[in-house]
């Protein structure tokens, strides 16, 4: 998709156009930050400040694309972050949303959509959730705290152990059962990643790669980069392109030990 700055035009996904089209304020600037994934040399350098950027930054905005690009409407969509708000406020057996017309089916897809995005699972993407001190999920027009996510993945395991709870509303069932399958590797995941980052857990480095190796990374070589500003108290590997993906496995892994 085209976009004009500056007097230019520049090729960019349609990924990017829409959060630009989504993220921007009507009346006043807003600045964002874009790396140009084709360009190595830039890649390198940016890289290297994410740690800075995401940590300082009050809030980290997370994009789960639009959902009218994915097929689910704004009433929908709605009912979804509803049902979640919901989920983090009251036991399950308590839960009985006021749904607005969505039927039962069309919210345990569009809960579907929400927790099988790709966002959950690519790993660059653990950056920008882990490292800023508070971070909001924006899915088209609408958003969400991740403490809404966290509280509500946190409820779902206090009545999931040692038995298993059900809500008194059947569709409600039906949305939860698609939340707890993708509790532990998503959302709770990240939970325990954010309170390292924070002191307030204690793991390895080999700890934190095995939480993360389901993560997806179209180059291998991001599978240590992407995750060098979380684990930067334990080792410093510089972002470089130029280097194999054995160079800077190697450069990892001596870097660790010593």
């Amino acid at each position: 998709m085209p976009i004009e700055m500056d007097g230019s035009t520049y090729p960019v996904t349609t990924n990017l156009y829409s959060a630009l089209r989504n993220l921007r304020k009507p009346s006043e600037v807003r600045l964002m930050w874009v790396i140009n994934q084709r360009d190595d040399e830039e890649k390198s350098q940016q890289v290297n400040l994410m740690r800075d950027i995401y940590a300082s930054a009050n809030t980290c905005v997370v994009w789960f694309g639009d959902f009218l690009d994915q097929g689910i409407t704004m009433i929908e969509a709605t009912a979804t972050l509803n049902t979640l708000r919901k989920m983090a406020e009251e036991h399950p057996r308590k839960l009985l949303v006021n749904y607005e017309g969505v039927n039962g089916e069309r919210l345990t897809a569009a809960m579907s959509v929400f927790m099988r995005n790709e966002w959950w699972k690519r790993l660059w993407t653990l950056q920008e959730i882990v490292l800023p001190p508070k971070a909001v999920i924006a899915w088209g027009l609408l958003s969400l705290p991740w403490e809404i996510v966290s509280s509500a993945a946190f409820n779902r395991v206090n009545t999931m152990i040692p038995s298993y709870q059900k809500a008194a509303d059947p569709i409600m069932n039906e949305s939860l059962s698609v939340f707890d399958s993708h509790l532990t590797a998503g959302v709770i995941g990240i939970k325990f990643l954010r309170e390292f980052w924070q002191g307030e857990r204690s793991m390895t480095p080999i700890e934190v790669f095995w939480r993360t190796g389901a993560r997806k990374s179209t180059d291998p070589r991001d599978k240590v980069y992407s995750l060098a500003g979380l684990l930067s108290k334990f080792f410093c590997v510089e972002t470089n392109y130029s280097l194999t993906t054995v160079q800077v496995y190697c450069k990892a892994v001596v870097s660790i030990i010593s």
